[in-house]
C-alpha cells in the first residue's frame, strides 16, 4: 500500500485518500510519534502538524574506536569504498562515481580506486578500469575496513522516483561512516535528508549536482587538500560521538517513553 500511494502506480491515488486519513486517525491517539531523520520530522510537522522526535541509527562508539582514522595523508593507492546495497535509488549514481573517479585519475595522474562491496558486481563494472569488487565482510571486520580506505561515499540517485524512495530517509551506514575517522563524499539530490543533515554538519563533502565534473572536481579537491580531508573527517567524528553513540541513543528514547507512560498514567 505504501509504494502504490507514494509512487506512480495506477492505484496512487486511490491508496492516497484511503491511507492518509486513517493515518491521521491513527497518529491523533498516540502519545509520541518517531522519525528516522530531522528532515523526515520537519517535514511531517509541515504537513501533518504533528512533531516527531528523530532518532538516528545509534553504533557502538568504543567498536568503532579501536581501529578508528586519524592519519590523513593519502596512501600510494588511493581508494573510495562504497560498501552496501545497489539498486533503486544508488545503481545510477554508483556509475556516475566510477566515471569521475575515472576522470580525476587522467586530471591528477593518479591511480584512485572505486572499491564496491556490495552482494553482486554491477554489470556496468567491468567497463571501468578503475572499479575493483569486493563481497560483504563480517560486521566486526568493518571498522579495520572503512578506516583502511582514504574516503567512503554515500550515493544517491537523482531521479524524481529515487528521490521519492530516499528523501527522506537516512542510510544506516551514515554514522558508521562517519565514527570510522575516513573522509566522506556524499553525493546525492539536495533536497535529500542525507544530504541536509552532512550540510548543516559539514561533516562530509556534499556534491548535489548530477554532474561528472562537479562531482570529480570535489574528488580532487579532496585529494590535494589534507586540511578538508580533515576537517570534515573530524566534524564527522565529533558529531557521531554526540548525536549517535548507542548510549546517547538509548538514554533519549528511554526519556521519549517514559513521557509518554507518564502522560498515559496520568490520563488514566
Amino acid at each position: 500500500m505504501t509504494n502504490n500511494s507514494s509512487g506512480n502506480g495506477l492505484f496512487k491515488h486511490y491508496w492516497s485518500r484511503r491511507i492518509r486519513p486513517s493515518s491521521e486517525h491513527c497518529w491523533g491517539s498516540l502519545l509520541r510519534l518517531i522519525g528516522v531523520s530531522d528532515a523526515m520530522s520537519q517535514e511531517y510537522l509541515k504537513r501533518y502538524k504533528k512533531r516527531f522526535t528523530p532518532f538516528h541509527n545509534p553504533i557502538d562508539v568504543d567498536f568503532w574506536k579501536e581501529h578508528q582514522r586519524n592519519n590523513y595523508s593519502l596512501s600510494s593507492f588511493p581508494v573510495i569504498l562504497y560498501a552496501g546495497r545497489t539498486g533503486l535509488g544508488i545503481d545510477l549514481s554508483l556509475e556516475t562515481v566510477a566515471q569521475a573517479v575515472q576522470k580525476v585519475n587522467v586530471t591528477l595522474q593518479s591511480s584512485l580506486k572505486l572499491v564496491l562491496q556490495t552482494a553482486e558486481k554491477p554489470v556496468w563494472a567491468h567497463k571501468y578500469t578503475c572499479v575493483d569488487h569486493q563481497y560483504f565482510v563480517e560486521y566486526r571486520h568493518l571498522p579495520k575496513v572503512f578506516a583502511s580506505v582514504d574516503f567512503l561515499i554515500l550515493p544517491y540517485d537523482f531521479s524524481e522516483k529515487a528521490i521519492q524512495f530516499i528523501k527522506y530517509s537516512m542510510p544506516t551506514k551514515a554514522s558508521e561512516y562517519m565514527i570510522s575517522g575516513t573522509p566522506i563524499i556524499v553525493f546525492g539530490p539536495e533536497e535529500t535528508a542525507l544530504a541536509q543533515y552532512a550540510r548543516r554538519y559539514q561533516w562530509g563533502a556534499v556534491v548535489g549536482e548530477n554532474q561528472v565534473e562537479a562531482l570529480s572536481g570535489m574528488i580532487q579537491r579532496l585529494m590535494t587538500e589534507q586540511s578538508f580531508r580533515q576537517e570534515i573527517a573530524n566534524n564527522a567524528k565529533l558529531l557521531a560521538e554526540d548525536r549517535h553513540s548507542s548510549t546517547m541513543v538509548r538514554a533519549a528514547f528511554r526519556k521519549v517513553i517514559c513521557a509518554a507512560a507518564h502522560q498515559l498514567q496520568t490520563q488514566n
